[in-house]
């Protein structure tokens, strides 16, 4: 993750799971972050279904870690100290749950935000291209324009002050003279 090679990342954070839920509890906090950094990796390769399931697999690690804490009796052991350990991981934990929560919920806001973007993109889009191809953006507008006449800002061609064809006037060549040379006809 440190070095924003993010893909890289997801495998090895995911080999890594693979051998931690070999050889750790089930509630092992150790694999919790490492379902968290995961959800991490996920998030930021903009893969967000992947950060939210990992998310929710870190929640649930923690609420089982909770249970398993609550559930499990408390020896007394020099003055009470396993006790207060065991009631400060409760609060840790209570604060860590809440915060994945938060986590989820703006990994969500970031879907429904990509979704919005790209819908406002895909109209932005299509809106250029009816501009592009000549298709009018409000066709109730365009139709019901009148045509207007543009020959008048035609250039016509002058006649002749003799009124003869213009043709006339150019130079005519013989096509064939005895010794082979052209002669101008007039």
């Amino acid at each position: 993750l440190e070095t924003d090679n993010y893909p890289q990342a997801i495998s090895d954070l995911k080999s890594c799971l693979s051998i931690q839920e070999k050889h750790l509890a089930p509630d092992d906090r150790i694999l919790a972050h490492t379902y968290y950094q995961l959800g991490l990796a996920y998030m930021l390769q903009k893969m967000y279904d992947g950060a939210i399931e990992n998310f929710v697999k870190t929640k649930k690690l923690f609420e089982l870690r909770k249970e398993n804490l609550k559930n499990t009796p408390v020896s007394e052991t020099v003055g009470g100290f396993e006790a207060a350990e065991r009631q400060k991981e409760l609060e840790e934990i209570d604060g860590i749950i809440t915060d994945i929560k938060e986590k989820i919920e703006d990994t969500e806001e970031l879907v429904r935000n990509a979704k919005n973007e790209l819908q406002e993109a895909i109209i932005k889009k299509e809106q250029e291209a009816e501009i592009e191809f000549g298709k009018p953006t409000n066709p109730t507008v365009s139709s019901s324009k009148p045509v207007s006449n543009i020959t008048h800002l035609l250039k016509r061609k002058k006649p002749d002050e003799d009124g003869n064809d213009s043709e006339s006037k150019r130079v005519k060549t013989s096509p064939s003279v005895p010794n082979g040379e052209s002669t101008v006809a007039k």
